[in-house]
């Protein structure tokens, strides 16, 4: 039975990710900071290791014990964007260290941009100053150890992650807690932006088939786990608004930032995101309704 060790194991993408993979007969080893967090590994059929990434001698060990090592951890509290960023490549850099010329795989998750420096963001383009998503600086961190000996893939994730028991975290929960609260769901300078979406059960699926794809010596990977390449986000705010029973409204400048917090900031940015070269490399393809089907038949409203 092979075996994967996976940070943030009992996060939203970890347990999904832990849920795939032992139900196609993987051993899993998930990292985890609490009791209750091992609890969630456990329930999903993953052996808990209570430790955190900051602990890097734990993480590397664990990850050498293992056949391949899913990096799914990090800070997506927002308090200090930059330390995050810091912690997450070295965290990476220690497991990269720790599987250097055993050719293991070692998948490393990342975000489909938030403002990609290219009209429409494919698995080729690449970030960094001028990006808006700074866990690009990760992603060359995860590479560069391909000319090592291992086989680094990432999986840049869409914007907005929609599934069952959506996490506090998410962009996705905040558009929807925050047309509840406020009595109108809002858009952001007319709502032109496009975002991708993604539901979590694909991402999922696109781990398991990135690690079962056999990997060529010496060269890193990208995927796009994205279900929908860009939908209007007046078109995701309005169905939000349908099933609330509340009314629109556009928002601009400061009175965006005030209504989403840093979200305010980040919805006005058009974010498409392409997938044909993930599906192509894989025959991965998503299977489940769009965020717009979902919200349209009902979905996600009651877990506010």
């Amino acid at each position: 039975m092979p075996s994967v060790f996976i940070t943030g194991a009992s996060g939203y993408l970890g347990s999904a990710i832990t849920r795939e993979l032992v139900g196609a007969g993987y051993s899993v080893t998930g990292l985890t900071r609490s009791q209750a967090g091992a609890a969630i590994v456990a329930a999903n059929g993953g052996v808990p290791v209570r430790g955190s990434t900051d602990d890097l001698a734990l993480v590397a060990q664990h990850a050498s014990a293992a056949d391949a090592t899913i990096h799914t951890a990090f800070d997506h509290s927002w308090r200090d964007v930059p330390a995050a960023c810091a912690s997450d490549r070295a965290t990476i850099g220690a497991i990269g260290q720790a599987l250097e010329g055993t050719g293991k795989t070692f998948l490393v998750s990342s975000v489909a941009t938030l403002g990609a420096l290219h009209p429409t963001f494919t698995e080729a383009d690449e970030g960094g100053p001028g990006s808006a998503n700074p866990r690009f600086f990760s992603e060359r961190v995860a590479e560069s150890f391909a000319a090592k000996g291992t086989r680094p893939v990432i999986v840049r994730i869409a914007p907005l992650v929609h599934g069952p028991d959506l996490a506090d975290s998410s962009f996705f929960l905040t558009l929807l807690r925050r047309a509840k609260d406020a009595g109108f769901a809002a858009t952001v300078g007319g709502g032109q932006s496009r975002w991708a979406s993604v539901h979590v059960s694909d991402v999922a699926s696109l781990f398991r088939a990135a690690l079962e794809k056999p990997g060529v010596e010496g060269q890193f990977e990208r995927y796009h786990a994205v279900g929908d390449n860009g939908l209007r986000t007046k078109d995701i705010v309005g169905a939000i608004a349908a099933g609330l029973g509340v009314p629109t409204k556009d928002l601009v400048g400061d009175e965006a930032v005030k209504h989403y917090g840093i979200l305010g900031k980040l919805i006005a940015l058009d974010n498409p995101v392409e997938n044909a070269a993930t599906v192509r490399q894989t025959g991965w393809a998503p299977t489940q309704p769009n965020v717009l089907e979902a919200l349209r038949a009902g979905q996600y409203f009651d877990q506010l």
